[in-house]
């Protein structure tokens, strides 16, 4: 593989995995979870069933989307350093 090529390999994996953390500025209050009614939260109504650390409502599909992300975030990442650690050790 040529650096060039390589270069742009690694350009573009690094793109991906800062793009895939920047989409997670959606959850500043992460992680989201299924309200417990034992659980003294900062906001007391949760009307959605959903909340954000301090206790924040959010949708069904906010908590979907998150866990999305998470799984992401959990397989990206990790694969994504690996992948530049080779290519960069490869030079």
């Amino acid at each position: 593989m040529s650096n060039e090529s390589r270069s742009l390999l690694v350009s573009m994996i690094a793109t991906v995995m800062g793009a895939w953390f920047v989409s997670g500025m959606r959850f500043p209050d992460a992680p989201i979870h299924r309200c417990s009614p034992t659980a003294h939260y900062l906001y007391a109504d949760h009307p959605n069933g959903y909340c954000g650390k301090l206790g924040q409502s959010r949708t069904e599909r906010d908590f979907h989307i998150f866990q999305v992300w998470e799984k992401g975030q959990n397989f990206i990442w990790p694969c994504g350093m690996l992948a530049l650690a080779l290519l960069m050790s490869k030079r």
